[in-house]
């Protein structure tokens, strides 16, 4: 039996626009089983859908918000799907109040906080989706931005000039020659 088809409630992101709210259409036409939605907005929600759904509060961009929905959907049973879809392309630099770009720990930490949080509540068949988009791919001309503090960047990297390989023992050296 499907978990569509369960009582399992499947959890969804990033359902008020584009890809996920065409899923969020074709799973409300087809699933028996309670659906749960974490919007940043709620009032985005047009109200045919939310009488369909629970809809709680979710901000990607805050790791307090993702434990707090986290929590909210343990309280309401087993999970039989996440479908991890929520994400943004910011043009601007910007940290989250976590202190992280805000780009990369909405598309991608806080989906993976959710999954860490919600584990000991899948079932034994969940099923986990979660999406990307081809911001980074250098064939769509959008190229990932420079990173945020080039200071902080140059900090980590190794002091002085490149040293060279430490050299290599003679038997080494032979054994590895090919023989003719």
């Amino acid at each position: 039996m499907s978990f569509l088809q369960s009582n399992e409630t499947l959890v969804l992101t990033g359902v008020t626009a584009g890809f996920g709210e065409k899923a969020l259409h074709q799973i409300l036409g087809n699933a028996r089983c309670p659906v749960i939605i974490g919007v940043t907005n709620p009032d985005r929600v047009r109200p045919e859908i939310a009488q369909k759904v629970t809809v709680l509060p979710l901000d990607l961009a805050s790791f307090r918000s993702v434990a707090a929905f986290c929590d909210d959907v343990k309280e309401r049973g087993t999970v039989g799907g996440l479908v991890l879809n929520a994400g943004i392309s910011a043009r601007k630099l910007r940290d989250t109040a976590d202190g992280i770009n805000l780009t990369f720990q909405t598309n991608y930490l806080s989906h993976f906080a959710m999954v860490q949080a919600l584990w000991t509540t899948l079932s034994n068949e969940a099923h986990i989706v979660v999406t990307s988009s081809g911001t980074h791919d250098p064939d769509e001309k959008t190229p990932p931005p420079p990173p945020q503090k080039p200071s902080d960047v140059a900090a980590k990297l190794p002091r002085g000039p490149p040293q060279p390989p430490p050299p290599r023992s003679p038997t080494k050296m032979r054994s590895r020659r090919r023989r003719r």
